[in-house]
């Protein structure tokens, strides 16, 4: 699916919501605006003048408690022409009842006032979603890039003091930084960029390729990650979403439904994914065993299949100009339930999902055939006895010179 055409059909989407709005919206809206003719007839003489002013102001936070409960942000209006949150239907109707109010002035003249404030508002927020807000969003991308530090060039272990050399051994966390980068992590991080920036050879749909990244348990694979998503953050802060996903501990059964709801809330932090956010399965079936009537909703409440849903993302993404970037960690580390032939099946599905890019962490015994679903495997190697020997005897040089010899014999009781 190409861009524009992604585009078009997400606008038409909102076009025919704010439609069905409308249509219903009418309806809910007189019986809303009878229910306050009720209360403003034991609405006290004194507080008249503010009726509209009331009226108006819980319209308005009636709609924003509706946002608020779906889980829109503000931030959904930085791409607010190329893919519209859900919430412009409420503008686009809005805008469309207020043309009506405007040619019901015409033999209702006393509504002028009404159809001043209310074209003023909904001008105002037209300018909010389709011009401020992009280019505040804009602007703090544009601003967050330049601050950014540029990776430095990454130092020798051999030749750091023996009190940095003390300090990184007592440090068992990933880096976050080339500064701390001793065994090459930013060069194999760059080589997995280069490989999902590419797409898989001979094909022209946009299928980007798979990356494993293999090596023993604390080889630094977790320092690649972080490596990795330091350089998107740099270079490609539009482009591309990393999705961050740690498989210890699940089943092999729900593995694809813990990726695809981790793919799905990390996009819907930057866009409106709301058509795929569905509702919880054990949820869906409560309500469609609470009753026969709630059954004929069945088909819309039951939650997607996960490769249904991923489907749903092709062009959210398109629209979007996006490419998302997941990045399974702990892949092989389950217990002895966890059938890897599972999570070979998967990714050979989500493969096919364009703009979806995975890069698997896995350990050196792992069982599943990567190469059958993998383009490009970078394996991290371990360290030679030569290496780790020379660290050993530097530690052991200083604990020698700052500490007497112990002889454990000496307190022996006879």
């Amino acid at each position: 699916m190409t861009r524009s055409s992604a585009i078009a059909r997400r606008w038409v989407t909102i076009l025919v919501y704010s439609l069905i709005g409308l249509w219903f919206g009418l309806f809910a809206g007189l019986l809303y605006y009878r229910a306050w003719q009720f209360v403003f007839r034991i609405w006290p003489q004194r507080l008249d003048v503010l009726k509209n002013a009331f009226l108006w102001g819980t319209s308005i936070l009636a709609l924003t408690a509706v946002i608020a409960i779906s889980g829109e942000r503000l931030r959904h209006a930085r791409r607010f022409w190329s893919y519209p949150p859900l919430w412009t239907s409420i503008l686009i109707g809005g805008t469309v009842l207020d043309i009506v109010l405007g040619a019901a002035t015409r033999w209702y003249p006393d509504l002028a006032t009404t159809f001043l404030i209310a074209s003023g508002f909904i001008a105002a927020i037209w300018f909010l979603a389709g011009v401020a807000l992009p280019l505040l969003f804009a602007k703090r991308r544009s601003s967050s890039r330049r601050s950014a530090e540029p990776f430095k060039k990454k130092p020798e272990l051999q030749k750091v003091s023996i009190e940095q050399l003390l300090n990184w051994l007592a440090n068992e966390e990933a880096i976050s930084s080339a500064e701390e980068d001793f065994f090459e992590a930013e060069y194999r991080a760059r080589r997995i960029l280069n490989a999902i920036r590419t797409r898989r050879s001979g094909d022209s749909k946009r299928l980007l390729q798979t990356v494993v990244l293999e090596g023993p348990y604390g080889s630094g694979k977790t320092s690649v990650v972080r490596l990795l998503k330091a350089m998107l953050e740099l270079e490609e802060p539009h482009a591309y979403v990393l999705v961050e996903v740690s498989a210890w501990g699940f089943s092999s059964v729900v593995v694809r439904e813990h990726v695809v709801n981790a793919i799905v809330e990390a996009l819907f932090a930057q866009v409106d994914c709301l058509a795929v956010r569905d509702l919880p399965r054990q949820y869906a079936q409560a309500v469609t065993e609470s009753g026969k009537w709630f059954s004929l909703l069945k088909p819309s409440l039951s939650e997607l299949t996960p490769a249904k849903r991923l489907s749903r993302l092709s062009p959210v993404l398109a629209a979007c100009d996006l490419h998302a970037v997941v990045v399974i960690e702990d892949s092989d580390r389950n217990d002895i339930e966890f059938n890897p032939q599972h999570l070979q099946a998967m990714l050979n599905d989500f493969r096919q999902i364009e703009r979806l890019s995975f890069v698997l962490t896995v350990g050196s015994a792992s069982l599943v055939d990567f190469p059958k679903v993998a383009e490009h495997i970078e394996v991290i190697p371990g360290l030679s006895q030569r290496f780790a020997l020379s660290l050993v005897d530097r530690i052991r040089q200083y604990c020698r010179d700052h500490w007497a010899n112990i002889d454990p014999l000496v307190n022996e009781p006879e």
